[in-house]
């Protein structure tokens, strides 16, 4: 007898250090999981219930943890999502979020345990738009259908370009003011030795088949003054022809292209003279 007592006090010197341990885990459980099913948090004391009510733990301690986890299974909640697109198609590829916390990588059609209290839905899919819902949820509500319908996501669609300036269509050629009085000067300036040029063309003609080499000395200066003035006028016309061609060459816009230019109309300005002799400025634009 004294041996077996011995034996056992050995057994029971040996053992209890390890054990002690487990107790005390056990314990710690329980007490945290009625904390827990208190606050409402019924997911976290179901798992430290399943801790402190297994084989390891003492019978008393298992005892208590097995009615309150009963207890928690009873009171609790679940949600069954069910996701549409906007077609009213299901939706099983569907990422779940409550209160920012991943809960289901997709649907399977089974219920969610949901502790009790507002909580925040969240439903991610992919090409539609995220849906969130405030859900009152309640103790002992089993499988609440909660509906989700998704919206597809607004198409990416680049903004339209902005509107090009209209091209400048081509008026033809354009002709300052200037160089239309540029023109008449030498319109004026051409006529003026036509007129001049003939009257002093036709006196020397004169003179030559009359009295030449015996001319009166102021019928061949009348004749030879006409003929300067006519070669005056000619000059002047002349030059105010070259400066309307000038004036018209650089008031042409720079920015027309060549084949432009090349196509463009044809400026031709020019002055005669008697006995066929005269000048013509002429260019295409």
């Amino acid at each position: 007898m004294r041996v077996a007592a011995l034996a056992a006090c050995t057994v029971l010197a040996v053992a209890p250090p390890v054990h002690a341990d487990v107790v005390e885990a056990c314990v710690e459980a329980s007490e945290e999981a009625q904390a827990r099913r208190d606050r409402g948090e019924l997911q976290a004391a179901r798992a430290l219930l399943l801790t402190c009510a297994s084989a390891d733990c003492p019978a008393i301690v298992q005892r208590d943890c097995t009615s309150w986890l009963e207890d928690v299974d009873a009171r609790q909640p679940s949600i069954v999502p069910r996701v549409r697109d906007a077609a009213g198609h299901d939706r099983a590829d569907v990422r779940l979020l409550i209160d920012g916390k991943e809960v289901a990588a997709s649907l399977d059609g089974r219920a969610l345990p949901v502790d009790p209290g507002p909580r925040r839905l969240r439903v991610e899919a992919e090409g539609a738009a995220p849906v969130e819902q405030t859900l009152q949820i309640r103790e002992r509500e089993r499988g609440r259908v909660v509906d989700v319908v998704l919206a597809d996501l607004p198409s990416k669609t680049r903004p339209p370009p902005p509107p090009q300036p209209a091209p400048r269509e081509s008026t033809g050629l354009h002709i300052p003011v200037a160089s239309w009085v540029l023109g008449g000067v030498a319109v004026a300036g051409g006529a003026a030795f036509t007129v001049l040029g003939v009257r002093a063309q036709g006196e020397v003609d004169k003179m030559r088949s009359t009295c030449a080499p015996r001319c009166a000395p102021d019928r061949v200066d009348a004749a030879s003054r006409e003929a300067l003035v006519a070669n005056i006028a000619l000059g002047a016309g002349v030059a105010a022809l070259g400066a309307a061609v000038v004036v018209v060459l650089v008031s042409q816009p720079r920015e027309a292209p060549p084949a432009a230019r090349r196509s463009g109309p044809e400026l031709r300005l020019g002055l005669g003279g008697p006995a066929g002799t005269g000048l013509v400025l002429g260019g295409r634009f």
